[in-house]
């Protein structure tokens, strides 16, 4: 058996330095950013640039999107850090464009992530995402806090690129 899927320091990675991480605090229907490589416009919070991302609390309908510029060839680091994202229309977790994402359970966290039952497409041609957590580009989930997905439309997890699961 040959396989394709290559490794690298990113894939086990998984502590993250406070001093340059942004934080993404969710708040019921609201979300707080300190830090830079965020926006946030309606229910959807954008990390637009590779860095760490360190996301916690309870988003009752939302959506986080990773959208880094094609020049950006460096890794998007989100650590879930005790998450509980819900969305009534998509994917709560949408990666549309990056090199490389990289998603930390935190330990001894519970991330909790549920997704539409019918979604609304961005884009009506196609039926992207189809996935609670889906991403167009690599993307490998590591860590030792805990992930529950419910999966109401499709898949859970799903990558269109590489996908590699070392922890959880």
């Amino acid at each position: 058996i040959t396989d394709a899927a290559h490794f690298d320091t990113d894939d086990n990675n998984t502590p993250w330095d406070e001093s340059t991480a942004s934080f993404i605090e969710l708040n019921g229907n609201t979300r707080t950013v300190q830090g830079s490589g965020v926006t946030v416009n309606a229910n959807i919070a954008t990390v637009t640039s590779s860095g760490t991302y360190v996301i916690s609390g309870v988003l009752d309908d939302g959506q986080i999107r990773v959208y880094t510029a094609s020049l950006d060839k460096e890794t998007v680091h989100l650590v879930f850090n005790g998450i509980t994202l819900n969305c009534s229309t998509s994917a709560p977790v949408y990666i549309i464009s990056a090199e490389k994402t990289v998603i930390t359970l935190a330990e001894g966290t519970e991330n909790y992530l549920t997704d539409a039952e019918t979604y609304v497409f961005d884009d009506t041609t196609t039926d992207k995402p189809g996935a609670a957590i889906y991403s167009k580009d690599d993307l490998t989930i590591n860590g030792n806090g805990a992930l529950v997905i419910q999966a109401n439309y499709n898949n859970g997890i799903q990558s269109k690129d590489e996908l590699i699961i070392t922890g959880g």
